[in-house]
């Protein structure tokens, strides 16, 4: 059986390894370098995208930082454009903290009223796990959910990718961008430790970032700014808001 023809006479195409608004994301191989690499081919060609697509290239190919995913290439082939990337061999940001605990996981589930306390006494105990002394409370009038404090193990993971995380953003954000989804599956950690930031089809440049058409919401739900929900420009400060829920999720796993 021949072999399917190189993209731009180099790039192999591989499995599928994630999928967005804008694109698929193919594992692939540079035989040029002898190297893995991502490949994300835009989907539903249109001018309006591949406008988006070179933008977002554009922005990032000078932003080097170990932090932040490499950006190779942008081209076209046979009327469809593929952006070659790095390729980060690992995990989610949540998903590598909950996989470094030792002690297995068990929640508690709650109940309380506006206004209920978290001293020791408040706070059930956890089984077959040593919890740290972080609790949480949802401000609800009344509800019900699954509280899962960090381990000690848990915290000094998160510990250890926080500075990586913040070096990231802000070497972003003196090159005068915002990210605008800062989410557990756009930062992932290599095999070595290693944190970065994926995903930029929704950064903009600016010391204020306005969304493309007013009042547009952009981003994810769970982790946006108010100025994002609201339709309003985003700054900076909107991607660390995104990184306070994150490390919320991570110490309760409630968000």
């Amino acid at each position: 059986m021949n072999a399917p023809p190189l993209l731009a006479g180099r790039y192999q195409l591989g499995r599928v390894i994630g999928e967005g608004g804008f694109g698929i994301v193919y594992d692939g191989y540079d035989d040029a370098t002898r190297s893995r690499v991502a490949i994300k081919c835009l989907q539903h060609v249109d001018p309006e995208r591949v406008v988006h697509f070179k933008r977002e290239f554009r922005l990032l190919a000078d932003c080097l930082h170990d932090n932040l995913i490499r950006y190779y290439e942008l081209f076209e082939d046979k009327e469809k454009w593929y952006l070659v990337m790095e390729h980060v061999d690992g995990t989610d940001m949540l998903s590598y903290i909950r996989g470094s605990s030792s002690v297995q996981r068990g929640g508690s589930t709650l109940t309380m009223p506006t206004g209920a306390g978290t001293s020791p006494e408040d706070t059930p105990p956890t089984r077959g796990r040593q919890p740290s002394a972080i609790t949480s409370v949802r401000e609800d009038s009344r509800s019900t959910y699954e509280v899962v404090p960090a381990t000690v193990d848990e915290l000094a993971c998160l510990r250890r990718l926080l500075p990586q995380l913040a070096d990231g953003l802000d070497h972003l954000h003196d090159a005068g961008l915002v990210h605008r989804d800062i989410t557990p599956r756009n930062i992932m950690v290599d095999r070595q430790g290693r944190l970065v930031i994926l995903d930029f089809g929704l950064a903009v440049g600016g010391a204020a970032a306005v969304n493309s058409q007013s009042g547009l919401c952009i981003g994810t739900p769970k982790y946006m700014s108010p100025e994002q929900a609201g339709g309003d420009p985003s700054t900076p400060m909107s991607d660390w808001y995104a990184v306070g829920c994150l490390v919320y999720e991570a110490l309760t796993n409630v968000l």
